[in-house]
């Protein structure tokens, strides 16, 4: 939910105000999710966007053209977007595709990616006893 009051329109919150107010909108989330990846040693930095039907940065810069936060995760070299609950980790929904994003740590352009691999891959593993029973132990890859 956005929170547009005062600073609260272009500042994020503190992770724990987040946390102890039960909400917040896309820069609270990347706030806190880069608090929780800092708290494990996972290198993280917001990426701001625009999610609207702007698919290019103008070369004046504007307050409106961007106007979402995500997170780049440099090691891994992926986006995340804490705020979309219906994908899951390693992919971004369609409106964070394909966009020109401000590196905020870096003060650098990049990209969210064009397209994303629409297959899995999945090893199971199963072990049977010789009589015919499951054994104890089932590994997933």
């Amino acid at each position: 939910m956005a929170i547009n009051v005062g600073r609260g329109a272009v500042v994020p919150y503190s992770a724990r105000d987040v946390l102890a107010n039960r909400y917040g909108d896309c820069k609270d989330h990347a706030a806190l999710y880069g608090a929780l990846l800092d708290a494990v040693g996972v290198r993280n930095e917001p990426a701001l966007i625009s999610s609207g039907t702007i698919y290019t940065l103008s070369s004046v810069p504007g307050y409106g053209v961007i106007n979402h936060v995500i997170t780049w995760l440099p090691d891994l070299q992926q986006y995340a977007d804490s705020t979309a609950s219906n994908v899951e980790f390693g992919f971004l929904p369609s409106s964070d595709m394909n966009r020109p994003t401000v590196l905020v740590d870096q003060g650098k352009l990049a990209s969210t990616p064009a397209t994303a691999l629409m297959t899995r891959n999945t090893d199971l593993a199963i072990k049977i006893a010789p009589d015919a029973r499951r054994a104890s132990r089932i590994a997933w890859k």
